[in-house]
């Protein structure tokens, strides 16, 4: 009999718990829309998402970027450069090197 009664008493306390945790608070005030305002414009602008994207190949006697030629196509609004490599010299050379296994 005393452990069905400290049962019932457990489980009164667990609803008691629940009930509290479960009880919905006041209702939180509605979010307060500060907006932001852009105005319209035609102007283009560098924006990877846009495709503005300039392809180079590159073979292996190519020589590196320089800060000219970044800024030109900077002033193309051209925000991303692909790089293509073409490796002629190792090429060659895997093909030498297989030739002689």
């Amino acid at each position: 009999m005393k452990l069905i009664r400290i049962y019932k008493l457990f489980f009164t306390f667990l609803l008691l718990c629940c009930n509290t945790a479960c009880r919905k608070t006041k209702k939180d005030p509605a979010p307060v829309d500060n907006g932001v305002n852009y105005t319209i414009s035609n102007t283009i602008f560098p924006n990877p998402e846009r495709g503005f994207i300039r392809t180079m190949i590159v073979y292996s006697e190519g020589g590196a970027l320089n800060v000219a030629q970044l800024s030109i196509l900077r002033s193309q609004n051209v925000s991303m450069v692909l790089r293509v490599f073409i490796l002629m010299r190792l090429k060659v050379s895997l093909s030498v090197q297989q030739n002689f296994h």
